[in-house]
């Protein structure tokens, strides 16, 4: 045993001391603060995520059958944390908030610390290095656009997959032969941190007629992740996510640049380097919160 070899026992000394006193059990009245680590965390919170909080409790609440317990959680915990939490949830499943909040006892010493800052996620990354973006794509894509996309998330330590209904190749409007990364039936937008929508008339007819890819906009955009489209691309949004974003600024003028909670796009003509720079500051701050999903299949 290490502990026990001469080097160790040589190392560290024992002298005799005088010890007078009565030995209690007794706990700090910090052990019957149960909610101020809570409260500070709900006061720490960006507006969506009090609102993710809010969803997760009263789904799992939801889920309980008895309504005594339901009670008893409103009234008896969340009520302590936040009176805002506790009337949110409760208008959720249907209960009310009867009881009055328990005032933390004031610790000694202790300084009171009402937010802070680096509990919240609410803050755009200094990079997107490590982010995956799902390129949606077809036979008669316009194939600059993938490999302008590839290069630029490259060059930032990003990386992107080219979805196709199947596997192997497809080919560009150029007549370039295109790796597929994988398989519509295998791919889940959930694995990917973006999505992009490359243009070509054909590739995009044969995207619009495909559920898969119509469900994995959906999903993505019903996740707040970005969406990027160039070109032809920005007419598929319009069957997607036009009921919640007014995707008319954009297609509407020649060689334009629009960016609307997350959704980036940039029709025929316009500066593709202009468009990832937009792109790349949606995937920066990962997830878009601003929009409206309520209409949004997925």
């Amino acid at each position: 045993c290490p502990m026990h070899s001469p080097e160790a026992l040589a190392a560290f000394k024992r002298y005799p001391e005088r010890v007078e006193g009565h030995k209690v059990r007794e706990r700090s009245a910090t052990f019957s603060d149960h909610f101020s680590q809570a409260t500070l965390f709900w006061n720490s919170m960006a507006p969506w995520e009090k609102k993710h909080i809010v969803e997760a409790f009263s789904f799992e609440l939801n889920m309980l059958e008895t309504k005594a317990i339901q009670e008893r959680v409103v009234n008896e915990l969340l009520v302590n944390v936040a009176e805002e939490l506790a009337q949110q949830v409760a208008e959720n499943i249907g209960v009310k908030v009867t009881a009055t909040p328990k005032k933390p006892t004031p610790q000694p010493g202790k300084a009171s610390v009402s937010a802070s800052p680096a509990l919240s996620m609410d803050k755009p990354a200094a990079s997107i290095k490590g982010r995956k973006v799902a390129i949606l794509a077809a036979d008669g894509v316009t194939g600059k656009h993938i490999t302008d996309l590839k290069q630029e998330l490259a060059a930032a330590g990003a990386m992107a997959e080219v979805i196709a209904k199947h596997g192997g190749t497809i080919t560009s409007s150029e007549g370039e032969s295109i790796p597929v990364d994988r398989a519509a039936p295998n791919a889940t937008s959930a694995i990917y941190d973006a999505v992009f929508i490359p243009g070509g008339k054909s590739s995009v007819a044969t995207l619009a007629q495909s559920g898969l890819n119509i469900h994995f906009i959906n999903e993505a955009f019903a996740h707040f992740k970005p969406i990027g489209a160039t070109g032809e691309g920005v007419d598929l949004l319009k069957n997607t996510v036009a009921a919640q974003i007014d995707l008319s600024a954009a297609a509407s003028k020649n060689g334009s640049i629009s960016e609307m909670a997350g959704v980036v796009t940039g029709t025929e003509g316009a500066s593709f380097s202009t468009f990832f720079t937009q792109f790349a500051e949606a995937l920066a701050k990962h997830r878009h919160f601003d929009r409206q999903t309520e209409l949004v299949p997925a």
